[in-house]
């Protein structure tokens, strides 16, 4: 008998880790069905909530989660700054910010946990006002722009990382200090194939990608 799992996945992990973590659980329990729904994390808790959804993966700080969801830590992504692949960077980080200040900017919304850690980022180090063009969380739209247009973007570091070696952007440099804490949320701890299924995010969200043996940085609001 088949078992059904339910997944809703941020687009940043839905890139760069779920083929990963759907192949791994496949192969702990080859009888599960797996179906994944995408979308930015409040619509995953709101899913969740409503018991659409079983596991919801995606940047979410743990003091604004109800207190009845389980959440466990599955990595901290650093947040770094692109453009497309053409963009020549010159050397020397005054000299990048002076160049990036002066270009335009695809960011995520503001009720997004990125934007709140970028925007802190260039408050405390007086950089800007920025001259935002599109705000979107769609990882398509964000890299279709970088690749017709001298335009800049933030994302984090494992997504672009994933994205640098399909040759779809240019990684410029990563904000110093700043992460984001990624993690699996549930209505209540995951038992039968639900848990199959964390252990496999657990598994593939240490074996790949920078930081995954560092401490542990919590993004401060």
């Amino acid at each position: 008998v088949s078992e059904t799992v339910v997944v809703g996945v941020m687009p940043g992990p839905a890139r760069s880790m779920m083929a990963l973590c759907l192949a791994r659980a496949r192969s702990l329990a080859p009888h599960v069905r797996l179906v994944v729904r995408e979308a930015p994390m409040p619509a995953l808790l709101s899913l969740l909530h409503q018991g659409k959804i079983d596991l919801a993966i995606g940047a979410v700080m743990d003091e604004v989660l109800p207190a009845h969801i389980w959440t466990e830590r599955l990595y901290e992504d650093e947040i770094t700054v692109c453009a497309s692949v053409a963009f020549k960077p010159p050397r020397g980080r005054a000299g990048l910010w002076e160049r990036l200040s002066a270009m335009e900017w695809v960011v995520p919304p503001r009720q997004n946990l990125l934007r709140s850690a970028f925007d802190e980022y260039l408050e405390r180090r007086l950089i800007g006002p920025l001259r935002i063009i599109v705000e979107t969380s769609s990882v398509d739209v964000t890299v279709g722009l970088l690749g017709i247009s001298v335009a800049a973007a933030v994302v984090p570091r494992r997504l672009a990382e994933h994205c640098e070696q399909s040759g779809l952007l240019r990684i410029l440099a990563e904000l110093e200090e700043m992460a984001m804490p990624v993690s699996v949320c549930a209505n209540r701890e995951p038992t039968g194939a639900a848990s199959l299924v964390v252990a496999a995010a657990r598994a593939v969200s240490h074996e790949f990608g920078p930081g995954a043996d560092v401490p542990r940085k919590r993004h401060q609001k």
